[in-house]
């Protein structure tokens, strides 16, 4: 299993322009896509929610407005062999 952060999944999605018009949150969100496609396809699980995205870490910080970036994200933990199906879905994304 590998822990992976839904932040930088956004950031991956948004910095090719993809997802651009989708919300983050709420149903229908990105949020929840990410969610249904991680536990429910990958045969991952959420270990953790609301985690404060340290942007400015990473200095990203300048470009949240930019890319619409979430400010909280969840944690998951995915199995190491389903890395190249979520790549897959990230180059698939509209």
């Amino acid at each position: 299993m590998i822990k992976i952060e839904a932040f930088w999944l956004i950031w991956l999605l948004r910095s090719q322009g993809k997802a651009a018009h989708q919300r983050n949150n709420g149903f229908g969100g990105l949020g929840h896509e990410l969610y249904d496609l991680i536990c429910n396809t990958l045969g991952g699980q959420l270990i953790a929610y609301k985690i404060y995205a340290e942007w400015t870490k990473f200095g990203i910080r300048g470009n949240l407005g930019k890319y619409a970036l979430p400010e909280t994200s969840a944690r998951y933990s995915i199995p190491v062999n389903q890395i190249p199906r979520l790549l897959e879905y990230i180059n698939r994304h509209p």
